[in-house]
């Protein structure tokens, strides 16, 4: 990992950090944004752009906490820009705190500043006429060695304040010292990876850093009396966090009708200008670069004080020191030391696809012509264009383009609202097929039970006819000797045997059993037979009309209000006297069943295919374990009843290829209805 990392699953797709980054060194892989090391100039935007906190720095707290516990001598090199990390406290309380954090000595980067502005007279009056760049910003000059490498000999080959200083230290006050630099800047981390900077710097911690081992440890420096910095003390150097801040040290014009001298800050404004000096658009003859608004403004200085009341502590700060400067006189110890230095380049230019591969790329995001590309910059990119160059080379992905997502995800929700309709019909066609199997398996149950009970009355009706045919021959013969025996009696003088009229009326009681016998006989018979029906055409509604006549006796006297509602009218082909049977037993049955209301309903109706007769009353009704029964030979709830009146309805409408249909509840009534096909 570099300087700068992710911290995986963080990262929302969000793509502010590519969108603001000026080098574009961000790469997505796996939806991530990941910070390309050797791209970046350790500029820190960002940093402060992710609203997700998903971008981590390298921390080198448990560095600096391993040179303490080793008893090393450490050395805090604190950067001008201190006054305003402190603030409220003043810098004499800032640097008590860091000797309360255990470092040795508290020294200001600001010397170091002191030391280069000599040594940039001294450079500029050897060159006076040749351009010159300068910056103590590391984020510059790697942005030059990386992506304008023609500009390195322009740049001015001076070591930065940070680098200065930690010479200083290593030759004249300390040399077995750890300088560890703290500032508000990311890219010194970057700096110090240097092979030459190592050999002066040990470590580069961060305001943030220190803030953290602060609240660590319960160091507040408010609480803490305040010390003047150790080793030498700097001057106008101090102003070098400043926008001009060198120019001012170095005691250089910064007039503004002055064409020969440039200073700029914001890398919205610095970069541009370093392209336009490429291509030789501005010639002036020194450059002054910040890529912050000034180091005050750099990507850790986390103080909550705006940019102009940081640059007021800092100018207060500076002018302090003024008033107690002595001169410089303690540079005269330092002028042995090198403070030179030169630059390598390191080019990390896009690889340039060809046009096809580039057309290929746009064709994925569904772009075939140039009116149709949006250079919308929602991917972090400014044109489609350059969004496709950063897919050939491996720095972004095609889903990376919001609008093409949103065209994906349109045509995905239409997709999926097509499927949802068709599994709506889908689900309709099988619930219709669900039913169709229900209506199905009921119809089979049905016609199951009317097999099983088929074959039951079948089974019944065989050896009804066998006991019939068995019982009715001795009946006869009982009757007709009965009957004989009576017209003897009836002939005999009265004296003749005493109480002979009593025999006569067990004679007649017999009789009448017998003959009772012989009827149920004749229903075993009537059941049992099933003959062939007697067919010819005749209507329900004369078929009801002559059983009412048949039955008015019985319906009169047993108090019963029949009420007719008689609307078939087709003629159908059937045996009107095996009908009339049919009709009269059901008859019966309502009559025998009424409770307190003596109504009976009679419908009759015609179908498409079929006529019906319905016979309804309000009676007792049939419990639910009889129901099932009422059609078996003998089965009967009545205390006199024979059990074959309805079994043999139902043998007679079977044989019509007809169907009988009984609904009852108990305390409610029974509705009998019976179907007979055209």
């Amino acid at each position: 990992m570099g300087v700068v990392s992710t911290i995986p699953d963080r990262c929302k797709r969000c793509y502010a950090c590519i969108r603001n980054c000026p080098v574009k060194a961000i790469r997505v892989r796996e939806r991530q944004a990941e910070v390309m090391e050797q791209r970046c100039i350790g500029c820190g935007t960002c940093v402060r752009v992710c609203g997700q906190r998903a971008k981590k720095i390298e921390s080198g707290i448990e560095t600096l906490k391993r040179f303490f516990g080793n008893g090393e001598k450490v050395i805090a090199a604190v950067a001008p820009s201190h006054p305003a990390f402190f603030y409220p406290a003043s810098p004499g309380q800032g640097a008590a705190a860091l000797k309360k954090l255990g470092f040795d000595s508290v020294m200001e980067v600001a010397f170091g500043a002191e030391m280069i502005s000599l040594e940039y007279k001294k450079y500029l009056s050897a060159h006076p006429d040749r351009p010159l760049i300068t910056t103590p910003c590391p984020s510059i000059f790697m942005y030059i060695k990386k992506y304008q490498p023609s500009l390195i000999p322009l740049l001015a080959p001076i070591v930065s304040p940070m680098v200065a200083l930690g010479r200083a230290v290593k030759k004249n006050i300390s040399p077995e010292a750890r300088v560890v630099f703290i500032g508000p800047c990311i890219a010194k981390k970057l700096e110090r990876e240097s092979r030459l900077v190592r050999k002066t710097i040990a470590l580069v911690l961060t305001f943030e850093e220190i803030t953290q081992m602060f609240e660590e440890k319960g160091v507040m420096p408010l609480k803490m009396k305040g010390m003047d910095f150790d080793g030498p003390k700097p001057a106008m150097a101090r102003s070098f966090p400043l926008s001009g801040g060198l120019l001012k040290t170095v005691a250089l014009s910064t007039d503004i009708l002055e064409k020969e001298i440039v200073v700029i800050e914001g890398k919205d404004r610095v970069l541009p200008l370093l392209r336009d000096i490429e291509k030789g658009l501005v010639n002036a003859k020194f450059y002054d670069l910040l890529l912050c608004e000034g180091c005050i403004n750099g990507p850790v200085l986390n103080n909550p004080l705006g940019l102009i009341a940081r640059k007021n502590v800092v100018v207060d700060f500076v002018n302090e020191g003024l008033k107690k400067s002595r001169g410089n006189g303690e540079l005269k110890k330092f002028f042995s030391i090198n403070l030179r230095r030169y630059f390598k380049p390191d080019p990390q230019g896009f690889i340039e696809p060809s046009d096809e591969m580039i057309e290929s790329v746009l064709k994925r995001i569904r772009i075939r012509q140039r009116d149709q590309e949006l250079n919308c910059g929602a991917c972090g990119y400014d044109s489609c264009r350059e969004k496709a160059v950063a897919v050939c080379n491996g720095f972004a992905e095609i889903e990376m383009c919001l609008p093409f997502i949103i065209t994906q995800l349109e045509e995905s929700y239409r997709e999926i609202e097509a499927s949802h309709k068709q599994l709506q019909e889908s689900y309709r066609e099988l619930d219709k097929s669900h039913s169709e199997l229900k209506n199905l398996h009921r119809e089979l149950e049905e016609t199951h039970t009317h097999l099983i009970q088929a074959e039951k009355l079948a089974s019944m009706g065989k050896l009804a006819a066998s006991v019939a045919h068995e019982i009715n021959n001795p009946l006869a013969g009982i009757l007709t000797y009965i009957k004989l025996i009576r017209k003897r009696i009836g002939k005999a003088p009265q004296d003749l045997i005493p109480g002979l009229e009593v025999y006569d009326r067990y004679l007649q009681t017999m009789e009448k059993e017998t003959d009772r016998c012989g009827r149920i006989v004749k229903n075993l018979l009537d059941f049992a037979r099933q003959t062939e029906p007697s067919r010819a055409y005749a209507c329900l509604n004369d078929i009801v009309g002559d059983v009412m006549n048949l039955l008015s006796h019985q319906i009169k006297i047993s108090s019963v209000e029949v009420i007719l509602d008689l609307n078939s009218s087709r003629q159908v082909m059937i045996d009107s006297a095996q009908m009339k049977q049919v009709f009269m037993n059901l008859m019966m049955n309502s009559i025998q069943a009424l409770d307190a209301d003596r109504r009976i309903f009679i419908r009759t109706r015609d179908g498409e295919k079929s006529v019906s007769f319905e016979v309804e009353d309000k009676g007792i009704g049939i419990p639910p374990d009889s129901l099932s029964r009422v059609f078996e030979p003998f089965f009967t709830t009545k205390d006199k009843g024979t059990g074959l009146g309805l079994s043999v309805a139902h043998g007679i409408i079977t044989k019509h290829g007809g169907s009988i249909d009984i609904k009852s509840s108990v305390g409610e009534g029974t509705k009998v209805r019976v179907e007979l096909p055209l």
